[in-house]
């Protein structure tokens, strides 16, 4: 996210100014992130025990 915004404004942002600036986009980010980490261990962890 810091990354995209530095190459749309000239600013450099951290991930902390980014959370304290736009809350509800990084928890949103966040949670997204994070189920998508739990469905990909369990897709892996289901493909190795049917085999």
């Amino acid at each position: 996210m810091p990354w995209l915004l530095g190459m749309v404004s000239d600013r450099i942002f951290g991930y902390d100014k980014l959370f304290r600036a736009m809350l509800d986009v990084m928890l949103w980010l966040s949670l997204c992130a994070g189920l998508g980490f739990i469905n990909g261990t369990m897709r892996l962890f289901y493909s190795f025990k049917q085999e």
